[in-house]
């Protein structure tokens, strides 16, 4: 999956087939970055705690793994799980999605992403270290 800013993905792309790897491509994440509230890599850690009721913050670690919380108001639905519990995010607020590493909750972003087209996600990613 190629994530890029809209400004950057023609670019992206034309390196990608130079290199042979347009035949691995299985999606295309766009993002304007013009336009998000909060930039997918430069989350400001203050700013989040002390706004947090502005998102809906999705942990997919695992349920032991997500009794040490990062966030007041979260939602925990493991990454294993997630497909079956999609329903449970609700409509309305930005989506934080965070795991402890930023392995597991870009995939989950994307999961959601491609099954819940209608919401706005953000994937914390590895910025969960400032946290």
């Amino acid at each position: 999956v190629v994530v890029s800013e809209v400004s950057k993905i023609k670019p992206m792309l034309l390196k990608t087939a130079k290199i042979g790897y347009e035949v691995f491509v299985k999606g295309i994440f766009v993002y304007n970055q013009n336009s998000a509230d909060l930039s997918i890599d430069d989350f400001d850690s203050d700013l989040l705690r002390a706004n947090q009721d502005r998102y809906t913050i999705i942990d997919v670690r695992t349920e032991k793994e997500a009794k040490d919380k990062y966030f007041d108001k979260v939602i925990n639905i493991p990454l294993s799980e997630l497909k079956e519990r999609l329903q449970e995010i609700p409509d309305g607020k930005t989506v934080l999605v965070h795991c402890a590493s930023g392995y597991r909750s870009g995939i989950a972003a994307s999961l959601i992403l491609r099954l819940r087209p209608e919401l706005n996600i953000m994937d914390i990613s590895n910025a969960i270290t400032k946290f």
